[in-house]
């Protein structure tokens, strides 16, 4: 039996998944009363790591799934060598120490700014669309659909590993799907 992880909330899979997100082959693997822990590790023995991140965002709280998604980033050659990206980055990073919602709004600001968008500029839509309404100033407010975070936030762990192909992206998904996992059990992602 897979241990609790401090950071998942959740007690059963079934009450946080979305269907239409998952492969049918991984939702055979789903039994009822399995908790996010023990489904995670089972899509991650099955080699079913893309289905597995979206669960595991699904399972962590919004703060952790963006630093999360950081932690991948930040090893994504792309976004080391664009000023542009790496800004992005460290704005949503800002957020994930202290989400504010001045934090929030310089992560609107800098997703704006993106010249070339890509993980970096993601993780702070990720950010953005964590909340709700965000008032922008000059008695200005967007109302963000928080329910596209999730899709948003396991997108930015996809694509950090696309920079690999073949077995090497599935080794990467699988060493990122670690760094997740990390996260939920109360540690910094960065171990693995």
């Amino acid at each position: 039996m897979v241990e609790r992880w401090k950071k998942v909330v959740s007690d059963r899979a079934a009450k946080i998944i979305d269907v239409e997100e998952i492969e049918p082959e991984s939702l055979e693997l789903l039994e009822p009363e399995m908790r996010p822990e023990e489904y995670i590790e089972t899509l991650s023995s099955a080699g079913k790591f893309a289905d597995a991140i979206t669960v595991l965002t699904r399972a962590l709280p919004a703060r952790e799934a963006v630093w999360w998604g950081c932690v991948c980033a930040s090893e994504m050659e792309l976004v080391r060598k664009n000023k542009g990206e790496v800004l992005a980055l460290k704005a949503a990073e800002q957020w994930a120490y202290k989400p504010t919602d001045e934090n929030r709004l310089n992560a609107f600001t800098q997703a704006q700014q993106s010249d070339s968008p890509s993980a970096g500029t993601l993780l702070c839509m990720a950010v953005v669309f964590s909340g709700g309404k965000l008032e922008l100033g000059d008695d200005q407010s967007v109302d963000f659909d928080v329910g596209k975070f999730i899709g948003i936030a396991s997108a930015v762990v996809l694509i950090s590993a696309s920079e690999k192909k073949g077995d090497e992206y599935d080794k990467t998904l699988h060493r990122f799907l670690l760094k997740g996992q990390d996260i939920a059990r109360g540690g910094g992602g960065k171990s693995k």
